[in-house]
Parts: structure tokens; sequence; C-alpha cells
């Protein structure tokens, strides 16, 4: 991805905000981090490495291209 340090915690902090897609896969890396206060977000964000930060996305990227492939296959989405 073309984004740097900066704007990758900005894209993180809206995906952290609300799934794109509504509904999070069970196997979303930031399922869990959305259900966190805001001071708890901002501080893991904040706190986060570039590697992890750029696994985030990678893994945004790749869940967004599936999803928007195949928009009716509900047996991934979570229950």
């Amino acid at each position: 991805m073309n984004y740097d340090f900066r704007n990758k915690k900005r894209l993180i902090l809206k995906l952290i905000r609300s799934c794109p897609f509504q509904t999070a896969l069970f196997n979303c890396p930031l399922k869990e981090t959305r259900k966190l206060s805001l001071i708890e977000k901002l501080k893991l964000v904040a706190n986060m490495s570039e590697q992890e930060s750029e696994r985030i996305l990678e893994y945004h990227e790749k869940c967004s291209k599936e999803r928007n492939a195949a928009p009716n296959d509900l047996l991934r989405l979570e229950a």
C-alpha cells in the first residue's frame, strides 16, 4: 500500500470505527478492537507498529476485494 505511516493510522482508525461491510468476518483483526473504549482504541493505534498497521491494511484490502467479488457469500460472514 502506498500510504505514509500517519495516513495508515488514520485509515485504521476509520476501520476500527466500523466495518465497511456492516458485519466483520470472524477472523477480522479489528473485530475485538471495535469493542474497546475510544481512549483504548486511540492508545492502541498510537502505539501500533508500522508492521502491525501494514498487516491490518493488507487484511482489509484482501477482505474488501473478496467481499466485493462475492457480496452474497453469507457463509463467510459472522452469524
